[in-house]
């Protein structure tokens, strides 16, 4: 299969199954797939990450140490909205990896409370910072209070109600700890 001919169409859902399902056969061509995301143009980029948040969905596993770093590395410098929404989704369905970049957790408070990024980067990047508290309790601490000291009607409703949940989540795992 042509990869680059099939996503330089719009694809529909049933296509972006197909294409899934063909990556998770053959972990090559997925490694070649994956690349795509950050060398083709952004039409193509953005096929890419989004059937890559398919995979990352059904089978994590297929996403190596040095994919995670390289989305890592990708979000904080990516510009396009949509194609860094895509990129979280997928780095929110993986499992943490040691060490946790500074960077990149600095970066995701920053998407979070800025009122100018889509609201679907800020409750991503809250969700992921919620993860990492999940594995770092030390974070704990600075999340809770950055969610509850932010001026939340500037926000969506959306954002309001995952900040509510990811609050009500924190101060459960306090009292665990």
């Amino acid at each position: 299969m042509n990869f680059n001919e099939v996503i330089a169409h719009r694809l529909t859902m049933k296509e972006v199954h197909l294409v899934r399902d063909e990556l998770r056969q053959n972990k090559e061509h997925f490694a070649d797939f994956f690349q795509l995301i950050f060398q083709g143009p952004y039409k193509i980029a953005w096929q890419a990450a989004w059937i890559c948040e398919k995979v990352s969905e059904v089978d994590p596993s297929m996403f190596t140490d040095e994919d995670y770093r390289q989305l890592i590395d990708f979000t904080l410098t990516n510009k396009e909205d949509s194609l860094q929404r895509l990129c979280l989704s997928v780095l929110f369905n993986l499992p943490f990896r040691k060490p946790l970049s500074v960077e990149f957790i600095n970066n995701c408070f920053e998407q979070m409370i800025s009122p100018k990024k889509p609201v679907g980067v800020q409750v991503l990047s809250m969700k992921i910072l919620h993860k990492i508290c999940l594995v770092e309790p030390g974070f704990t601490d600075e999340l809770l209070l950055s969610l509850e000291n932010l001026d939340y009607f500037n926000y969506s409703a959306g954002f309001v109600a995952a900040r509510n949940q990811v609050i009500k989540s924190l101060i459960k795992s306090m009292i665990r700890y």
